[in-house]
């Protein structure tokens, strides 16, 4: 059973002091010219008694308690954090004071660094990570149901010819319609083809303004803009405002047909 270590230092302080004093009497024998003598029992009992150094230094570090080894707690490291210099081992059971000190003196590996990855090192990195976090951010919300704008799919061109014919937009014979050297007339009673350039998205005849291709306007009869031909009167002018103009025009035209016939 290991001693506790008032105690231990207590024994080596009577020890050593047996020690000084039994040194102290062969350095006066010695200095006389005298050897002890053999019927000395005070002699052959203290050199009996007295240990070695060598001895008095082992015994001490068995005589010291040994430290139960306990959990050992590692810092939590940031991400840009530095990580604390290696700490040596504790001596272990049995360690004399040369391999302890040798152990000290040796240099310990650094421990390895805890935490998340290291932060951004430029201002580049730092942006590219914002602009990747935000594409995942918007990947993940889910759309706004209310101001989503509802997909609507617009008619072939099939359905468009087909429409125009039903309705009767279809080219008519006309003085103003002449062919070119880039684009042909189509014959007489080929649908329009509406969508084929910017101006006609509408929906609607070209150039009723002016009146240079017809007296309905214009439109192409393919999508490849080869052809064209003049409008027909079934044909959408320019939309429903235009439309509506035009019966109200027809209206007041009529209006004074009727007063004058009336002899208002």
């Amino acid at each position: 059973m290991a001693l506790p270590v008032s105690s231990a230092a207590a024994a080596l302080g009577l020890a050593l002091a047996s020690l000084a004093r039994g040194g102290l009497a062969l350095s006066f024998q010695s200095s006389r010219g005298e050897g002890p003598l053999e019927e000395d029992w005070a002699w052959q009992d203290l050199n009996a008694d007295v240990p070695a150094a060598s001895s008095l230094v082992s015994w001490a570090e068995s005589a010291q308690p040994a430290a139960e080894p306990g959990p050992v707690e590692l810092p939590a490291h940031s991400a840009g954090a530095q990580p604390a210099p290696a700490q040596p081992a504790p001596p272990a059971r049995g360690d004399n004071l040369t391999q302890i000190f040798a152990r000290a003196a040796s240099p310990q590996p650094a421990p390895a660094q805890r935490g998340g990855p290291a932060g951004p090192r430029n201002l580049t990195e730092m942006l590219a990570r914002a602009a990747g976090q935000w594409g995942l951010a918007a990947a993940a919300a889910p759309a706004d149901a209310a101001s989503a704008t509802p997909y609507v799919q617009a008619p072939s061109v099939q359905e468009i010819v087909e429409a125009n014919r039903i309705s009767g937009c279809v080219t008519m014979a006309s003085p103003l319609a002449v062919s070119n050297m880039v684009h042909t007339v189509a014959p007489e009673g080929t649908p329009c083809v509406f969508r084929a350039d910017a101006w006609d998205e509408a929906k609607h005849c070209m150039g009723y303004a002016d009146g240079q291709r017809g007296q309905y306007g214009w439109c192409w009869t393919n999508l490849a803009r080869t052809e064209w031909g003049s409008c027909s009167a079934a044909c959408p002018l320019a939309g429903d405002a235009y439309s509506l103009g035009e019966k109200l025009e027809n209206l007041e035209q009529l209006v004074d047909q009727l007063a004058q016939a009336v002899g208002v």
